[in-house]
């Protein structure tokens, strides 16, 4: 579903790999396994040795990127709940700002992976105040811009999106068209909102069966229900005019009051599954748009490496 773009567009922000410079001139033997160990894309080997580094040198000025390392092995793995973990301690280890801006930004993507929007919100909002790291920050709005459409909130998904250009004008750049037509998409949506209400849908089928599958754009299933209690109220009615109360009962109970609650039931999801229709169709308009953007990010730095660690 759309979850699914949200957790593209980060792993192409986490993967677009000029990394952090940083150096090992005095990096421990277990670290360096460790590193080598996550090259190789053995990430269990490398979490081990991560955590035998953490065990044995408690107080190396390296803790920070053992546990960011640990992090990202366990990213890879797929095991989000520990990758948050190992972040969350390698932001509250010794390490200079730029670089636990990087982590947080680790950090943002693993919460997104797990459904945490409104934790990740908090980390990509200290991402995008970084006044350093102009880039990252412009990266992060993008992903808390499309956070906002995923969670449907337009308004804020427009303000987030705006921010990036207006930070490219204050830079001495020039607005982005991809995210110009990002503003324009979303102000369409709230011009002429394509939400379909669930009140109304059920309300009209209530009045008459049918209707509101049919003002939600289900034609043939609205015809079905109009047919369907059609039948049962004719049924129903044939048998109280033959005073056949017991049999009325049954029809009633088992029949048509069955098949008209579930016609107003399913006017309402009718009208929810149209809602989701459109916001997945705009999610996928703007998906691109972000896609396109992000291709000028090719030469940020949103990991760390041993090799190039310089004693600090």
């Amino acid at each position: 579903m759309t979850f699914k773009c949200i957790l593209i567009i980060a792993f192409l922000f986490s993967f677009l790999s000029h990394y952090k410079q940083l150096t090992a001139e005095e990096s421990h033997p277990l670290i360096v396994q460790a590193e080598k160990f996550y090259l190789s894309e053995n990430y269990e080997a490398c979490i081990t040795e991560s955590l035998r580094f953490l065990c044995f040198e408690p107080n190396h000025p390296h803790v920070f990127y053992a546990r960011f390392k640990a992090g990202m092995a366990s990213k890879k793995l797929g095991k989000m709940r520990e990758a948050e973990k190992y972040f969350m301690e390698a932001i509250l280890s010794p390490a200079n700002r730029d670089l636990k801006m990087i982590i947080r930004h680790q950090l943002s993507l693993s919460l997104i992976s797990q459904f945490k929007f409104n934790l990740a919100k908090l980390e990509l909002f200290k991402l995008t105040n970084n006044k350093t790291q102009n880039e990252l920050a412009s990266a992060s709005r993008l992903l808390l811009g499309l956070i906002y459409v995923y969670e449907n909130n337009i308004p804020s998904a427009i303000e987030t999106f705006s921010e990036t250009n207006v930070d490219k004008l204050n830079s001495g750049g020039i607005e982005s068209d991809n995210i110009s037509q990002i503003i324009a998409l979303l102000n369409r949506q709230i011009k002429n909102p394509q939400e379909k209400s669930l009140k109304l849908a059920q309300w009209l089928s209530t009045f008459a069966p049918g209707s509101g599958q049919i003002y939600s754009g289900e034609f043939l299933n609205g015809l079905n229900a109009l047919a369907l209690n059609t039948t049962n109220t004719y049924f129903l009615w044939a048998t109280l005019r033959e005073k056949k109360v017991r049999d009325a009962t049954l029809i009633f109970s088992m029949l048509w009051y069955r098949y008209y609650q579930g016609n107003r039931f399913h006017a309402k999801e009718a009208a929810m599954n149209a809602n989701l229709t459109a916001q997945k169709q705009l999610f996928s308009e703007i998906f691109k748009e972000v896609q396109q953007e992000s291709l000028q990010f090719s030469n940020i730095s949103f990991s760390i490496r041993l090799e190039d660690l310089k004693a600090e």
